[in-house]
């Protein structure tokens, strides 16, 4: 299948297009069965996250279709910033891609949109030339050479963002059966006990030989 992707900036908001054959649109059941796939997963243990299935009824779920800009990304990153009681945010792509440059372009597009309506939120409205300084920082920060480490924050809150997506192998921690980006508050997990710290370091070592960064959006294989 021939996939075209072109990244817009339109009045200093960014929005991906992916074109794609009519067939991978999908009608309201299919959005909800592929949500259910996702939450099915979190909550089924098989996730090395202690938080996906301790909290499965404190997960809001938010849903993007093919063409998704920072207006599709507020929720449900501001349920997470904004209500004590949700403890993990998670968007549901409405299609998987085939490879994990196209994941990772998609994923840093999607944090993007996150950044900067929780610094909207916050700051209110910004001009566009701000907006667009916002939007080269974060692209040198997610360049392949950069050495930073991007977090989105509210309130000095600072968030965990990871995407996980079928392109990983099955016994990955980053592996899911769809393509998605959950995030949590630091707090949340800096305050984990330590017993869970190091089970959670163990199995990664367990699945991949070596342990990874966990805090990183993606990660490249």
């Amino acid at each position: 299948m021939l996939l075209c992707k072109r990244l817009i900036k339109i009045a200093g908001w960014w929005k991906v297009y992916i074109g794609i054959n009519d067939s991978f649109r999908m009608n309201k059941g299919e959005q909800a069965a592929r949500i259910g796939r996702a939450r099915n997963f979190l909550v089924s243990g098989v996730s090395i996250c202690p938080y996906a299935k301790r909290y499965a009824s404190q997960t809001s779920f938010g849903y993007l279709q093919e063409a998704f800009d920072t207006e599709d990304a507020l929720y449900p990153i501001l349920d997470l910033a904004k209500r004590p009681e949700i403890m993990v945010a998670v968007y549901v792509f409405d299609f998987d891609l085939a490879s994990h440059d196209l994941e990772r372009a998609r994923s840093i597009c999607l944090f993007k949109g996150m950044f900067k309506a929780l610094y909207l939120e916050e700051h209110g409205q910004q001009t566009e030339s701000f907006l667009q300084e916002i939007g080269n920082e974060l692209d040198e920060a997610f360049s392949p050479k950069s050495r930073i480490n991007p977090f989105m924050s509210y309130q000095e809150q600072p968030f965990f963002s990871i995407a996980m997506n079928p392109v990983y192998e099955p016994q990955h921690p980053r592996w899911s059966p769809v393509s998605m980006v959950v995030a949590t508050r630091h707090s949340d997990v800096a305050t984990a006990p330590e017993p869970i710290v190091k089970a959670i370091r163990n199995e990664m070592k367990k699945r991949t030989g070596s342990f990874y960064d966990a805090d990183q959006l993606y990660l490249m294989p």
